[in-house]
């Protein structure tokens, strides 16, 4: 016997997470992170990765926007993605998907601004890609 889903939006937002994901490897991002954060008003888990350069970086956050589209035409899928994504052009891009905030940052930018040790310190749970 099957157990039921007592939060199908948990389903959702797992499915989302996986095609970032999936979209983020097949395009060679580094030290990929997911934090699923603690109640906060802005989203419920941040994906922060690291970029080579800023074509490296578009072609990532490109990869996203793709991604998302698609599987939002996918039969089934509940809405259309409204990905909204930030200029890359200064070594830090961010991908807003409402629940979701992917960050994509040259390493450089990352270590300088620390991101992962407070997102970390707000975090229920960090997963390391």
């Amino acid at each position: 016997m099957t157990e039921m889903n007592p939060n199908p939006e948990n389903d959702a937002l797992e499915i989302t997470i996986e095609t970032v994901q999936e979209a983020l490897e097949d395009t060679k991002a580094e030290e990929l992170v997911v934090y699923y954060l603690k109640q906060t008003a802005v989203c419920d888990v941040v994906m922060i990765a690291t970029s080579n350069n800023p074509n490296h970086s578009r072609a990532l956050i490109r990869s996203v926007v793709k991604a998302l589209k698609t599987a939002s035409e996918e039969p089934g899928a509940e809405e259309e993605t409204s990905a909204q994504a930030s200029d890359q052009s200064d070594g830090w891009a961010v991908v807003d998907l409402n629940t979701i905030m992917v960050h994509v940052l040259n390493k450089e930018m990352r270590d300088f601004y620390g991101i992962d040790a407070w997102f970390a310190e707000k975090s229920d749970q960090v997963v390391h890609l």
